[in-house]
């Protein structure tokens, strides 16, 4: 999130157990301009990360020694037209990164 009082500052946030709670400061680029990878947070579906999990843990069960799932992940990069939702399987073979839309639709795993 961008500290409305100072633009240049963005931190990062968990949510976890019905809170919000700070991680840390972000580290920020400066050939990449930090316009195209803001989003409102009005435009952020936060009930589709539920969705996304799910649908992650369905998809765990069919990988060999699968971890965990820890995290529920929200992209937007504006230059590409990139926005989705994403999450990490880490398995005892192999670690798989599965995409979906923004509205949790799976759009694939590699």
């Amino acid at each position: 999130m961008q500290d409305p009082d100072n633009p240049k500052n963005v931190d990062t946030y968990t949510y976890s157990n019905g809170e919000w709670s700070i991680q840390g400061p972000v580290k920020i680029m400066e050939h990449f301009p930090l316009k195209f990878l803001l989003a409102p947070l009005d435009e952020v579906k936060f009930s589709t990360a539920k969705k996304v999990y799910d649908a992650g843990l369905e998809k765990s069960k069919t990988i060999e020694g699968a971890e965990p799932i820890t995290h529920v992940y929200f992209n937007q990069i504006k230059e590409v037209h990139v926005k989705e939702w994403y999450l990490m399987i880490k398995g005892a073979r192999h670690n798989y990164q599965v995409k979906f839309d923004v509205n949790g639709k799976f759009m694939g795993m590699r």
